[in-house]
């Protein structure tokens, strides 16, 4: 994995080391759920106890996030419980909430907007099998049952 596929953020990978440019070693990841590998996961349209975010296409591609249940900010800010680190992203870009069976993704007023399967939105529902997009960033929806 070269450095651009590399996750710098606070989500679910364990990412060792200090950002990029702060002139320490590249990070590596630790651990990283792949739900192309892991069968409980997948990304056919249901209802699901658990979600995940794969990254398919852009910075940090194959990496995927757990959603655990609750709220989950992503953006550019380095507080940000998932961190994208380019300028296409907001730095509060998106909230999203995890509840049993529902996933929600509410765009916080972002400059170059959220879109899900192509269209832009404000807040919505997401299924498994959903592309979301937030800046350069398109990543797939996919869910587990516990």
């Amino acid at each position: 994995m070269d450095s651009d596929d590399r996750p710098d953020n606070k989500g679910q990978a364990e990412v060792e080391g200090e950002r990029a440019g702060d002139h320490a070693e590249e990070p590596t990841v630790s651990f990283v759920l792949d739900p192309t590998t892991d069968e409980s996961f997948v990304t056919s349209p249901g209802d699901f106890d658990k979600y995940a975010l794969v990254v398919e296409r852009g910075p940090y591609r194959g990496v995927t996030w757990l959603l655990e249940e609750g709220e989950t900010t992503v953006g550019r800010h380095p507080d940000d419980d998932i961190f994208l680190d380019d300028v296409t992203v907001s730095r509060r870009h998106v909230r999203m909430v995890a509840t049993s069976g529902r996933l929600t993704v509410e765009d916080l007023g972002s400059t170059n907007g959220t879109y899900v399967n192509g269209e832009r939105v404000e807040k919505v529902d997401l299924a498994a099998g959903d592309e979301l997009i937030i800046g350069k960033y398109h990543l797939l929806i996919a869910g587990r049952n516990d």
